[in-house]
């Protein structure tokens, strides 16, 4: 009776080692399809002629305020604003940033009838927590961008912790940038497409960013100790430069997660470590002797 040779541990290593390296690669793959996936909380494009949810998957109902005229203008919402302090604004699913995730606000803007004077904050559009109230402009709390029409102001990000006015005003802001040290801009009749996003990077800080027409202009870090917002439900657009006309179009909001350090790395390491127990294979082959006929 012939008695059966255990292979060595090394053969074992470099035969399993691959297979188990394939087995988490798939699961980290499929993990990695769910952190980088989007998911839209807002996606208007007013193809639907109205301004309320109608048909158009994933849009909004945008209730006027501050006694601003809503309507729909060729495919986009137009909003007549008699005076500063008038806008419109929509809620959604209320969304908690986990560390590594990322709230974007992106929407097309142009003016159809331009302020009567120049203004360092014009436009001001952020996003809020309701704090379980409707969905209106009363001393809600987030973050928010001021946006200017003419001159030559620099764009700001500030904070609101709902404890003064309306949103976009009040003794309750706080600005998170240093003026003078930004890009220079003003928004006009031509359309452009602003994006306002921000991240949390660890449990109490957020970094921003500002974008026109896919350019930085502005970035920020903040500690958000204070104020402790990091859930998320509603959108809201603020005239605040007199008498003016604005249009919004594809207005999307989305998160985003990126993949988790620890999930790169563990595929990274099962690549190369495969890699190398496939040179080291060829390497022994190499090194056998020919086989005699």
């Amino acid at each position: 009776m012939h008695r059966l040779t255990p292979p060595p541990v090394s053969r074992l290593f470099t035969h399993l080692v691959p297979v188990a390296c394939a087995a988490v690669l798939v699961a980290v793959m499929g993990t990695a399809r769910v952190y980088a996936a989007s998911t839209i909380l807002i996606q208007d494009t007013f193809a639907d002629g109205g301004f309320t949810n109608g048909v158009d998957a994933n849009d909004a109902a945008w209730a006027s305020y501050g006694s601003a005229t809503r309507t729909i203008n060729s495919g986009a919402l137009r909003v007549a604003a008699a005076g500063s302090d008038r806008g419109v604004i929509a809620g959604f699913s209320a969304t908690t940033l986990a560390v590594g995730e990322t709230l974007s606000l992106t929407f097309d803007f142009r003016y159809t009838v331009v302020p009567a004077a120049d203004n360092s904050s014009a436009l001001r559009f952020g996003l809020y927590n309701t704090a379980t109230t409707a969905v209106d402009y009363n001393d809600d709390f987030g973050f928010r961008v001021n946006t200017p029409y003419g001159g030559t102001s620099s764009p700001g990000i500030i904070r609101e912790t709902g404890t003064s006015g309306a949103i976009g005003a009040g003794s309750d802001s706080t600005s998170l940038t240093t003026p003078g040290t930004f890009s220079t801009f003003s928004l006009g009749t031509s359309w452009n497409t602003l994006t306002f996003s921000f991240t949390r990077t660890d449990a109490t800080t957020l970094t921003f960013d500002f974008k026109v027409d896919n350019i930085s202009l502005m970035t920020s870090a903040a500690s958000n100790n204070s104020g402790s917002i990091f859930t998320f439900d509603e959108v809201a657009f603020v005239n605040r430069a007199g008498a003016a006309t604005f249009e919004l179009d594809n207005i999307n909001v989305t998160l985003t997660t990126v993949p988790e350090p620890a999930t790169t790395a563990i595929a990274i390491g099962c690549i190369a470590l495969t890699g190398a127990i496939g040179l080291r294979r060829r390497k022994a082959q190499s090194a056998q002797p020919a086989r005699k006929d």
